[in-house]
């Protein structure tokens, strides 16, 4: 559902602007931006309460397109495409009570799950580069905010975190008292298929098991038939 709102918002926002005037004039038109958000929540393993709100703002940019305008007298032609710049609220409130303790950080910090050792989460960003929108590459972060909430770092560069494959879903099982904590990532199959000069070559499907004792992360990769 949450793509899927996604696709509604870039459609309307992917329309053409024919500017009689200057590309300055087209920037200076654009249509406000859009906001809105998501939440959610879970308890960690010390107890506290601890709330992810993402917010998502949709920028309409005017992007120059490479053709000669079809309008008589126009100067200039753009599409105007959506940059989307999402931030991360995460709330704490320590458990039994207490004023909330939060920090807000740029890009998207979707929740996995609560484990033994931490709350873990995928965190990646958009930007735009040449008129193309660009998914930065997905991270695996540990969520450890301490017993009294107090320990959120000023980004997200202060969590512990790993490398994730480029498209896998991501599935926590939390540890036990003599296991640690396991997160997969599966790449789907069906991967698209490139074009090279050599022939096609189509991307290596792996599987990666990811575990956290506490203090750091270990990985291991299997290569899956396509």
């Amino acid at each position: 559902m949450r793509h899927m709102v996604f696709l509604v918002i870039l459609v309307l926002f992917s329309v053409p602007v024919f500017a009689q005037t200057t590309d300055t004039d087209v920037i200076n038109r654009v249509i406000s931006n859009v906001s809105y958000g998501l939440t959610h929540s879970l308890n960690d393993q010390y107890g506290n309460l601890v709330i992810f709100d993402s917010i998502y703002t949709l920028t309409p940019v005017p992007v120059p397109l490479p053709f000669p305008t079809p309008t008589a007298g126009a100067t200039s032609v753009a599409v105007l495409r959506p940059l989307m710049a999402p931030k991360t609220r995460i709330t704490v409130i320590p458990d039994g009570g207490g004023q909330p303790i939060f920090k807000e950080y740029d890009g998207n910090i979707q929740l996995v799950g609560a484990g033994k050792s931490a709350i873990y989460a995928v965190t990646y960003g958009f930007s735009l580069s040449n008129g193309l929108i660009a998914i930065t590459p997905r991270r695996l972060i540990a969520i450890d905010v301490g017993a009294a909430g107090t320990q959120l770092p000023p980004d997200t560069s202060g969590f512990l975190s790993a490398d994730l494959t480029s498209s896998g879903e991501v599935r926590l099982t939390p540890g036990t008292a003599v296991t640690p904590d396991t997160i997969t990532c599966v790449d789907p199959a069906g991967n698209a298929v490139f074009i090279s000069p050599a022939g096609a070559v189509r991307p290596t499907r792996v599987a990666r098991t990811i575990r956290f004792d506490g203090l750091r992360f270990s990985s291991v990769d299997v290569t899956l038939p396509q």
